[in-house]
Formats: structure tokens, sequence, C-alpha cells
């Protein structure tokens, strides 16, 4: 292996800027959206990071960088304030994230620049449902068939599905 690039300095911390000078807090998952851009969950800053590979930028789009138990179900994504984010993934132009802290899926929508509630009632509890009524216990992994969307419900030990507008358990240990 080669080292191609380095993002992020030596020192942790919030700040936005070339790879060089920008900080991350205990970054935790990626999506890779394009070629040319990579997202970041930076789960101790409560955000989410914009990689752009071709200027070599950091750009923070999601949250406050305060970590808030969010009450409010959208709103516009320099203004939510996120609950450990813990992983993302792209998919169909969005961004969806697992928000550990919250027990909650969020959406982030680049392109109006908002993000909201996706999945999971704010309970931690094991309890499928509706979108937004099933109960998730820190789902901290995505992945997708391009259909449906898989979550790592860590604290459950289960495997979570959402397809349609309801959430399912599909593998528990």
């Amino acid at each position: 292996g080669r080292i191609i690039s380095i993002i992020g300095g030596r020192e942790a911390g919030s700040e936005d800027g070339d790879f060089e000078s920008a900080e991350f807090r205990y970054p935790q998952g990626l999506a890779l959206a394009d070629p040319d851009t990579l997202y970041v969950a930076d789960t101790s800053n409560n955000t989410i990071r914009r990689v752009d590979l071709v200027r070599e930028r950091v750009e923070t789009v999601v949250g406050t960088r305060e970590r808030v138990f969010q009450v409010e179900t959208a709103g516009p994504a320099n203004q939510v304030g996120l609950n450990s984010p813990w992983d993302v993934l792209w998919h169909d132009g969005l961004l969806y994230i697992a928000m550990a802290g919250q027990h909650q899926l969020w959406v982030y929508d680049p392109a109006i620049r908002e993000v909201r509630a996706f999945a999971g009632s704010r309970r931690e509890e094991l309890r499928d449902g509706p979108l937004l009524e099933a109960g998730l216990n820190q789902p901290s992994g995505l992945a997708t068939d391009g259909v449906r969307l898989f979550v790592a419900d860590t604290d459950a030990g289960a495997i979570r599905v959402t397809e349609g507008d309801v959430v399912e358990l599909r593998w528990t240990s």
C-alpha cells in the first residue's frame, strides 16, 4: 500500500479547511457519494463533514458541533444539532445518518441542505413498526441492497431493515 492523502491534522478538533489544517474528533463512518465527494460521520464533534477529494477541502455540512437530543424532526442542516452520528450511507442522492445517541436514523438532502428524521421513535427499544414509530437501540452501521436499508442496531444485537415505510427485525443474536 501507498499513502495517497492524509485528511486531517494531528490534533483532535473541529476546524474545516484544507486536508492539513482540517481537524476531526473521532471520525467513525464514511460514505463515498461520487468519485470526488466523501462524507464522514465525525462522531464526537456531532457533525457530518464533506470532503472534496479534488480540491482537498473539508467542510461541515450537518450539525452545530453541539450534542443535542433532538426533539425537532427536520430543519436546515447547519442549524440542527446531532447526537452521536456513527455511520453514514449515500443512496439515491441522499445521505442516511445512523444517530446512535438519538436512537434514530436521519437523512440529509444536500440539494436543499436539510436534515430530517427518517426512522426511529427516539426510544431505546427493539420494536418494529412504521418508520418513525419503530424503536432502535443505538444504530451504528448502515448498508443497502439498492432497495432496502439495513441497520446494525448495536445495543439490541440485531440487524434491522427498512422496507417501504416500516422497520423490521431481520436477525438477532
